[in-house]
């Protein structure tokens, strides 16, 4: 599966990255464990992200809008304008709008690709946290957090993180590739549901659409 559109849902996944802690003093492991521990009685994440790419080779730079759902097993769905990716967890269907295909392929469980319940462990295993000050991101004050990789030869070069003081939920997320362009996502609206919603991880078949199967 590509490494992009993984990486979409991966770094979406830190909008819970610090919840539910109290106290500038407590580590960042201790923090990661209470994460992992509050995700496993959540059925069904929400949210919805402004996503601003900037191209480094190019010069140029693009704005996009979407939400993501996220379900138990790496079910996920994650919805743009121009496309729509769907997974129950064993496959994935990439809905192109524009160019009306339909690509399917397997799920990478390769270990570049950033999975929900492979998130948490990768970064703390990976990735060294520092605190770097407190800032404000739309009108909010946040942390602002920086994690940097243990090993240089990684996709995710800087890895950056605001996380709202007041109610310890990320308001920001900003990284540089290997490839020197730096993605950012202004996220919204994050909803933890105890509800089972499984057609949204169900494809349904598109009219006049063609189909690639990469299986």
């Amino acid at each position: 599966m590509n490494r992009l559109k993984i990486s979409i849902l991966s770094l979406l996944m830190l909008l819970l990255f610090f919840m539910n802690s109290r106290g500038e003093d407590i580590s960042a492991s201790d923090i990661i464990k209470k994460v992992r521990k509050k995700i496993d009685k959540v059925t069904l994440i929400s949210a919805e992200f402004v996503q601003t790419f900037e191209w480094a080779i190019a010069g140029e730079s693009r704005e996009n809008t979407g939400k993501i759902y996220i379900g138990r097993k790496d079910a996920f769905r994650i919805q743009t304008p121009e496309q729509v990716i769907i997974s129950d967890g064993k496959t994935v269907w990439t809905i192109d709008n524009v160019n009306r295909q339909v690509i399917i392929d397997n799920l990478d469980n390769s270990e570049d690709a950033l999975l929900p319940r492979q998130l948490f462990v990768r970064y703390e295993k990976d990735y060294r946290v520092s605190l770097a000050g407190i800032e404000k991101v739309q009108k909010h004050d946040c942390y602002h957090l920086i994690l940097m990789p243990k090993n240089e030869d990684v996709y995710i070069q800087k890895l950056e993180v605001w996380i709202n003081r007041k109610t310890w939920l990320t308001q920001k997320v900003s990284y540089l590739d290997a490839n020197d362009n730096v993605t950012t996502y202004l996220i919204q609206n994050i909803q933890l549901l105890n509800q089972s919603q499984k057609d949204l991880f169900r494809y349904t078949e598109q009219p006049d659409f063609e189909v690639i199967d990469m299986r």
